[in-house]
């Protein structure tokens, strides 16, 4: 059991007793005694509330008419300048559109205006003014005949005839520059509008027509509405003849009727400009409280009013809460005096629970005590002079603090002189007392534990120190980093401590000259181990190839070996600059060294596996200036040494990074042709010849791109980076399509061949893209031959194989071309039916001189012959190897001893020569009565 936590003595708390009970019942008889208020006095002050709250409530009537008045003003004062501003801004759209007719010389007779207003520019002009402004319906020009000239709502202005309206009446005869006319139903429109009109005169005054602005009353009472100025309060718009222009709510049918002779409006005039008057409305009869104002540069005047009823709603309820305050007030008194009886029981009840509470504080102690105890760290709380209040004994566990020494009161300098073996952590936690600084430090201890100490010093000078062990903590924070700088399948580091173990050595080259050397790798044929063999062999040989490499590299010189990702791994050595041996030489010997122990069989998990690398090497200072560059440079010279034929090293030049830059370059280009400019890839034709006739058989499809600066690009240069870069798709699609659709215009009997990119197979939209380009053509499926090379078979082969059954299913044919190049060829004719098979150029370079190509050759041609299969050579350029491959029952050949790859508009002439020189007897497809040679059209 813990002992328990220590603590400095503190007197103890006297309970109540008599002494205390006695005052508690004094206390309440006082209470009672003092509660005995005279019945006279009560209602006197009853009497007092209720003539008071009389007075108030006359007061308040009266203050509540003058402040609704008030209110009504101010309303008024924002609407009718609101109004006119927004009159004015209609007048200044008519005035600037006269200006405009003036400055044109469009006012220099009636005959020029009506001229220059039906032209569209001055429909525009109207269009976007009137648009301009929420408030105005339309601006319109009319002719001095009453013709509308031009109408912001229409091009050109329908034929109307406005001479009968009161608003071009008063400006012709009435001798007016501006009218605002009385509401009037809008015939375009159907609404209810009224016409702001300003005269338009001659040089000599006479009389062209009016500019309009028709201002829609809507306008005005949705902004009525929106100010939601509340549900009795009434907003109106009268011309200064008393005719009502707009109302909000609804006037309905009030709405252009003259009120100038009611008693309502007269008041209005006669009373002071804003000065609220009281009156029944003469629209809806109700008393109302209205405010009328008169516009400043318009004649109208805005009403603002609201109901007498609406005005007093707030006086009435305050009227309703005064009573109910004395009632309450009344009510108040009487409470008053029942509480007072009650008074002392409630004190004698709030004594006995500040007893209660404080025997649970004095529980909740105890149990802190006990929680202290039981913690995991250590304790200390020390008072204000530095003497300690509380502490538990898990400081002995953890810094081995003598537990007899630890004493209640005592000073910190005291426990530290006793502290034994502890020492050491008291005397670093003093610097932090000293400085009354809060703060935290880890202590190494003597067993091989680890301690944190935490001090945090409190406001009023007393202070608390916690210990802890954080042995296994450190560790597992040691775990962590090691994982966060390590790669967890092979235990080397990581791509993050390779970094740093770089920018090292970069630093130490830049400061000192120290060379140093990145040999950047990854393990050839690697992908195809792992794809057939599966994740788990690829692991086990991962880690088989970490184990070699670290095997032959000096660890003891500070040399790392780490992993990158995948199958890519990183050398960085140290070298000796006064060696015997020059940098690169040593080097050198190294990626000699690593590229034959790793190219040694590998037994993994009962497969013996071979595999190779390739590696590409930077040095310092040389070859960079920071990590980045230098493995950067060092890829580079992977890149290269993978381009030379793979299982080898190449160090870096400066013109790989120039090569580098120009293979960007081109991949850019290639983009921007295949999608801008798709005309500059060409497909040409290569024929491919019947042995036993020497005449076309059919064509193989050769993509080429024609560069507009560069010309012809080769296809060995541009088709793997369009594999690597994901556009071999693209590109295989428009070869596909470009070769069916010339085909189809071919002999009947003559096929055309066109190869497939393993990539292509990994798009699910082959099928339907050979289906489409077939059925767009017409080309028969039959005369298209696809052919794939062996690569194609090495991915998800049951997918594959299901592909190709498709496509031939379309009927096509297939082809495996390259035969004898890649990998289990003889399984895969298995696993297929081919209808072709294509001998390498490499096997029939050296026909002639090479018994081993030779046997090769006549194993294929046979195998083919057995299977019910044709086999093409390629690359055949002189008449022996055509004879030799004759000799070995091959079916077709192709080549330059018959032709190079032409464009299409050569074919037909290559065609024909080719048919010419066919053996005589011999029947090839052009010659067995299926068409002519020239295309078909």
């Amino acid at each position: 059991m813990p002992a328990p936590a220590l603590r400095p003595e503190t007197p103890t708390r006297p309970r109540p007793g008599r002494d205390a009970a006695r005052d508690a019942s004094a206390g309440a008889g006082a209470l009672l005694r003092g509660a005995r208020v005279p019945v006279v006095a009560a209602l006197l002050l009853g009497l007092t509330v209720i003539l008071a709250s009389a007075f108030v409530s006359w007061k308040t009537y009266q203050r509540t008419i003058v402040d609704a008045g008030r209110e009504l003003r101010t309303i008024s004062v924002v609407l009718a300048d609101h109004t006119d501003r927004a009159f004015q801004t209609v007048d200044f759209a008519l005035e600037a559109l006269l200006e405009r007719a003036r400055a044109e010389g469009a006012l220099a007779s009636a005959d020029r205006l009506a001229a220059w207003a039906r032209a569209r520019s001055v429909h525009e002009a109207l269009r976007e003014r009137s648009d301009a402004m929420p408030q105005a319906d339309a601006l319109l020009l009319i002719g001095a005949d009453g013709r509308l000239l031009s109408f912001s709502r229409h091009w050109p202005a329908p034929p109307t005839e406005l001479g009968d309206r009161e608003y071009f009446r008063l400006l012709r005869d009435g001798g007016q520059d501006w009218v605002i006319g009385p509401p009037v139903h809008n015939r375009g429109t159907g609404t209810w509008s009224i016409h702001l009109a300003r005269r338009i005169s001659g040089p000599d005054g006479s009389f062209f027509g009016a500019a309009v602005g028709v201002v829609e009353l809507a306008y005005f009472e949705s902004f009525y509405r929106e100010l939601a100025l509340g549900p009795e309060t009434s907003v109106a718009l009268f011309r200064t003849d008393g005719t009502l222009i707009a109302r909000y709510p609804d006037a309905g049918s009030s709405v252009g009727r003259d009120f100038s002779a009611s008693p309502q409006f007269r008041s209005t005039l006669a009373a002071p400009d804003g000065a609220a008057v009281r009156m029944a409305s003469a629209v809806d009869g109700r008393e109302r409280l209205v405010s009328a104002r008169a516009l400043a540069g318009h004649p109208l005047r805005v009403h603002v009013g609201t109901t007498t009823e609406a005005a007093l709603a707030g006086w009435r309820e305050q009227g309703i809460n005064l009573i109910i305050g004395c009632g309450l007030l009344l009510l108040l008194i009487g409470v008053t005096l029942a509480a007072a009886a009650r008074k002392a029981e409630a004190e004698q009840a709030a004594l006995a629970e500040r007893l209660r509470r404080e025997s649970e504080l004095a529980a909740q102690d105890a149990r802190f005590r006990m929680a202290v105890e039981g913690m995991s760290q250590g304790l200390w709380k020390f008072s204000a002079e530095s003497r300690l209040e509380l502490a538990n004994h898990n400081c002995a566990r953890i810094i081995g603090y003598p537990r007899g020494a630890l004493r209640p009161g005592a000073t910190f300098e005291e426990l530290r002189a006793a502290s034994g073996k502890a020492r050491p952590v008291l005397d670093r936690l003093a610097t932090f007392v000293e400085a009354r600084q809060g703060g935290a430090f880890v202590q190494d201890l003597e067993d091989g534990r680890a301690a944190s100490v935490v001090y945090q010093p409190a406001p009023d000078g007393s202070w608390v120190v916690t210990f802890e062990d954080v042995t296994e903590r450190r560790a597992a924070e040691a775990r962590v980093e090691h994982m966060a700088r390590h790669d967890a399948l092979t235990g080397l580091p990581n791509r993050l401590a390779l970094h740093d173990r770089l920018g090292h050595a970069v630093a130490e080259a830049a400061a000192r000259g120290t060379p140093a050397a990145v040999l950047y790798m990854d393990l050839d044929r690697f992908k195809e181990v792992n794809d057939t063999l599966g994740h788990p062999v690829g692991d086990a040989l991962l880690k088989a190839a970490s184990a070699r490499i670290l095997a032959n590299v000096r660890g003891a010189r500070g040399d790392m070996v780490a992993r990158l990702g995948g199958d890519e791994f990183a050398v960085v050595v140290a070298l000796d600059e006064e060696g015997e041996r020059p940098v690169n030489t040593e080097v050198a010997a190294l990626a000699r060294r690593l590229i034959g122990v790793l190219s040694e069989p590998f037994d993994i998990e009962g497969h013996q596996v071979v595999i190779g690398s390739s590696i590409g090497v930077a040095v310092l200072p040389q070859d960079g200036t920071t990590s980045d560059e230098v493995l950067k440079h060092a890829d580079l010279a992977l890149y290269r040494a993978k381009q030379d034929g793979r299982g080898r090293a190449r160090f870096f030049k400066r013109e790989m990074d120039q090569q580098a830059q120009e293979r960007r370059q081109l991949e850019l280009e290639l983009r921007r042709a295949l999608h801008a400019t798709p005309e500059v890839f060409e497909v040409h034709y290569q024929p491919v010849i019947a042995v036993e006739t020497r005449a076309p058989t059919g064509l193989e499809a050769l993509l080429r791109w024609r560069h507009p600066e560069r010309g012809f690009i080769p296809p060995a240069q541009f088709i793997p980076l369009a594999e690597e870069i994901g556009l071999i798709v693209a590109l295989g699609e428009l070869a596909l399509r470009r070769a069916c659709a010339d085909a189809a215009g071919w002999a009947p009997g003559l096929r055309v061949a066109v190869n497939l990119s393993p990539i292509q197979f990994r798009d699910p939209r082959l099928v339907e893209m050979v289906a489409e380009a077939l059925a767009d053509s017409g080309l028969p499926a039959g005369r298209l031959e696809l052919e794939i090379t062996e690569g194609v078979l090495l991915h998800q082969t049951e997918a594959t194989i299901a592909t190709l059954h498709r496509l031939k299913d379309l009927g096509a044919r297939i082809a495996m071309d390259d035969f004898g190049t890649g990998y289990s060829s003889l399984s895969y004719l298995r696993s297929f039916p081919f209808d072709k098979i294509k001998i390498d150029r490499a096997f029939v370079r050296d026909l002639g001189t090479s018994p081993d190509d030779a046997a090769i050759v006549s194993a294929v041609t046979g195998l083919c012959e057995r299977l019910g299969m044709a086999s093409t050579a390629e690359g055949v350029e002189t008449e022996e190897q055509f004879r030799r491959l004759e000799a070995e029952r091959c079916t077709e050949v192709q080549g330059y001893l018959f032709s190079r790859p032409v464009p299409s508009s050569e074919v037909p002439r290559v065609l024909s020569t080719l048919s010419s020189a066919a053996r005589p007897g011999k029947a090839g497809p052009l010659r067995a009565g299926l068409g002519p040679v020239v295309p078909a059209r």
